[in-house]
């Protein structure tokens, strides 16, 4: 199982393409959302005081409902739409509540995500969250989080090793 920290979708595609091959078809991504995706502008603007040395990558800041986002990374969207359009699997985990599934559309709605498929834990690991919905799932596996205790917990479910040569985790430093 290989881990590696990635400052752009390009290293994200350069990694699977290394890993797998180029084997696309067969291709699972989990994706986080929250500072991996997208982002509150009060928290990059927080972080860095006004100075984000990352300003020139992020995407424009939207308003929904109230609420400032930005794309962590201007090229994301494009990036998971384009694996969507050759048959890559993408599905978003989230933190989030179930209370929150009409806001959470509508943010990946508003950053153009095509059919965002999306698993909520309502707080809960993540990890426990996706096993119940992994046995459906074949082929390679690919995790993107900003949080590397995320990525870790992934690695105590995957990181068997009949699993070894099936899971990529991808730490997105993008926030």
């Amino acid at each position: 199982m290989n881990k590696i920290t990635v400052c752009n979708p390009d290293e994200i595609l350069s990694a699977i393409n290394k890993k797998f091959s180029t084997q696309l078809d067969n291709l699972t991504i989990i994706c986080d959302i929250d500072e991996t995706l997208i982002c509150s502008s009060s928290l990059i603007k927080h972080k860095y005081k006004g100075n984000d040395p990352k300003f020139s990558l992020r995407g424009p800041t939207l308003s929904i409902e109230g609420d400032e986002i930005v794309v962590c990374h201007r090229d994301m969207p494009n990036f998971l739409n384009n694996l969507l359009d050759q048959g890559v699997k993408i599905l978003f985990v989230t933190k989030r509540s179930d209370s929150g599934k009409e806001f959470t559309y509508k943010q990946l709605n508003a950053i153009q995500i095509k059919n965002p498929i999306v698993l909520f834990t309502n707080g809960d690991n993540k990890v426990l969250t996706f096993c119940d919905y992994a046995g459906s799932l074949k082929g390679n596996l690919v995790v993107i989080d900003n949080l590397i205790n995320n990525l870790y917990s992934f690695e105590s479910i995957f990181g068997f090793p009949r699993h070894v040569n099936r899971v990529l985790l991808i730490e997105a430093n993008f926030v």
